[in-house]
């Protein structure tokens, strides 16, 4: 079967939608549960603590000192998931699609232990943080942002002009953070021929994906590209339409409720749209960055507009513009985090050059974000629209799939008939 990759992701997809929609109600309430810190996000009101599938949200203002990596124990009031549903949002099913099982407020915390690994990285994620905020000044809640993905300290105007001007899916660690880790594996290791050297990329892919607080994007990116260096190793070529399907199948079945995450969906349907459309687009658009940003845009406008009710009609504009240029910023960040361990001069001098990229880059954004003026915001958008439209351009792709192979076939054999 040339696709089975979708054939097991459907299975997969309507296997898990009826362990959803039968599971059975298990609440137990919880006054303490112990765990390992693996991510701690800061907000305005409240500073969150991921315990593997435990969230412990504490509201009190206070700093307890805690850390990435430490094992801890928390005391307060637990809520059932299933009750915590606020207007038309399903709380406890989004965090559900985050891996998280159960809530508690933070009443009282005790660090009665630490991991060495998780520790090690948290200190350098601190580390990434502050010589960034150190060498960047200004730009260096950005740039922890679009590296680090940290967010805790970005301003909410810079999130605003990044929404506005179509890009604010660079903030999200994804295949163009992957790809560029991956390249610089290759600059320092070589080609990635030999079985210990893909032991090591795997490694490395999953330890950045730990310091960066992990992410369906980041899990898709490291699935593709792991499972495309073994191909290498097979000598043969992959569909990477099959190989989607593989990597969303396992993930739908680690956590069954990944199906309702809008950075799952978002993430899979943009490089499914890619895979499908971008080679139709190449025959009529020879620009090839431009036929991927309208490729990925096909199936994502609808899903985009469904959740967040508005869409940046200047977003392809930003993304032919900038995202090259954001690609090269978080690269030499990346390389100016290096040299800040190991000469602070050579550290400032790629500094100074990436500020200046930087700086012109936001200036434009801003230009273009234009406070919000180019957006389309819709109050309703029918989940029936969402299967009209699936439909007719999921057909279009079957129509121009079978449309060509005829072309093609028939092309071959009027060449065999002249020769």
């Amino acid at each position: 079967m040339r696709r089975l990759g979708l054939f097991v992701l459907a299975m997969v997809l309507v296997l898990s939608w009826s362990k959803v929609a039968t599971r059975q109600a298990d609440y137990n309430e919880i006054r303490q549960a112990s765990g390992l810190v693996t991510n701690i996000v800061k907000k305005k009101r409240s500073t969150n603590y991921y315990m593997g599938n435990l969230l412990a949200v504490d509201f009190s203002g206070k700093d307890r000192g805690v850390h990435i990596g430490d094992r801890v124990r928390v005391y307060g009031k637990s809520s059932n998931l299933d009750d915590m549903v606020f207007k038309d949002f399903d709380y406890g099913r989004h965090l559900r699609s985050k891996g998280i099982d159960s809530y508690i407020q933070v009443s009282g915390v005790e660090i009665y232990a630490r991991s060495g690994l998780y520790s090690k990285l948290g200190r350098l994620k601190d580390y990434c943080i502050g010589a960034n905020k150190d060498m960047y000044k200004r730009y260096g809640d950005i740039l922890n942002s679009l590296v680090l993905g940290y967010r805790d300290d970005l301003d909410q105007d810079v999130r605003v002009n990044f929404r506005d001007a179509g890009v604010s899916h660079v903030m999200a660690i994804s295949g163009l953070h992957i790809s560029i880790v991956v390249a610089i594996f290759l600059v320092v290791f070589g080609k990635v021929n030999r079985l210990e050297r893909l032991f090591f990329l795997f490694i490395s892919l999953m330890l950045y994906n730990i310091l960066v607080g992990g992410g369906p994007s980041i899990t898709r990116a490291i699935g593709l590209t792991i499972i495309g260096a073994m191909a290498y190793f097979v000598d043969r070529r992959l569909d990477i339409i099959n190989v989607l399907g593989l990597v969303a199948s396992i993930m739908i079945l680690f956590n069954p409720y990944t199906i309702y995450n809008v950075s799952f969906q978002l993430s899979f349907l943009a490089v499914l749209s890619i895979a499908i459309y971008s080679k139709y687009l190449k025959k009529y658009l020879y620009f090839n960055f431009l036929n991927t940003c309208i490729a990925a845009n096909i199936l994502t406008i609808p899903l985009v507009l469904y959740n967040f009710k508005t869409f940046s009609t200047v977003g392809i504009i930003g993304n032919i513009l900038v995202l090259p240029f954001i690609g090269l910023v978080i690269f030499l960040d990346m390389v100016s985090l290096v040299a800040y361990c190991l000469s602070i001069d050579l550290a400032l001098l790629v500094a100074c050059i990436n500020e200046a990229i930087l700086r012109s880059v936001y200036y434009f954004l801003e230009r273009l974000a234009n406070y919000g003026v180019y957006n389309i915001e819709v109050r309703h958008v029918s989940p029936v629209f969402l299967l009209v439209y699936y439909g007719l351009v999921l057909g279009l792709a079957i129509f121009l799939e079978i449309y060509y192979i005829r072309v093609n076939r028939t092309y071959k054999l009027e060449n065999n008939k002249e020769n």
